[in-house]
């Protein structure tokens, strides 16, 4: 995928949408003002994710307030620097232990461990995020790594957000550029979960193609 400036914006967003690094996203959900955290997420241009309570509720601190998450970052036994991974194994077992001890499976803090996980290491900056907010889903690029940092305006509106990567909002310069999930292509809407994949991401390559065409013409109009 190329990054140049050169390259026409609409070419740029057609090559990630067509190399399948397109994700949709949620918000905060519970027992938050959603309104005010939306926000809060334009005004510094980020998007959080949930540590589940581990922090609060399972007294598990991940890494260092302000530092990227990363092998090397990450405490232990969470971490393993020899080989160079997080153990997303240990975490998934201890939110099953301390966040959903009554269920009798795993799946929930499964779910919740892949979540992060993706987060963490399945988006590569230059990815494109389809964020559900408020006013519909507004696109935005990833332009940093993940942070862990408990003590966040973020997390002092939805406190167990305390995850955080830094993004670059499409936006009319005072708000995010959103639209309705109803006009969107089939599976580019709301997310099940808090971060999925798009899995079919053809129906918007083709209306991006369109784009291109439209934007090609009015460069040769001007020339």
């Amino acid at each position: 995928m190329s990054t140049s400036e050169e390259t026409p914006l609409w070419r740029r967003i057609r090559d990630v949408v067509s190399s399948n690094r397109l994700f949709k996203f949620n918000i905060a959900y519970h027992d938050v003002d959603r309104e005010a955290y939306a926000d809060q997420l334009f005004e510094d241009g980020v998007v959080t994710i949930s540590d589940w309570a581990l922090a609060t509720n399972g007294g598990v601190e991940l890494a260092t307030d302000g530092s990227v998450l990363s092998p090397e970052t990450v405490h232990e036994p969470y971490g393993n620097t020899l080989k160079g991974k997080i153990q997303w194994d240990v975490i998934r077992d201890i939110m099953h232990e301390e966040i959903y001890p009554d269920e009798d499976t795993k799946i929930k803090a499964g779910k919740a461990t892949g979540s992060i996980r993706t987060f963490v290491e399945g988006v590569d900056p230059g990815d494109v995020l389809l964020v559900n907010l408020p006013s519909g889903i507004a696109p935005c690029v990833v332009e940093g790594p993940t942070v862990y940092d408990r003590s966040t305006e973020y997390s002092d509106l939805a406190p167990n957000h305390i995850m955080y990567r830094k993004v670059q909002w499409a936006s009319d310069g005072e708000r995010p550029l959103a639209v309705s999930a109803d006009l969107l292509p089939p599976g580019f809407g709301t997310a099940r979960h808090t971060i999925e994949q798009v899995s079919d991401p053809s129906p918007m390559v083709e209306l991006l193609r369109v784009v291109e065409w439209i934007g090609d013409s009015i460069g040769q109009e001007e020339r």
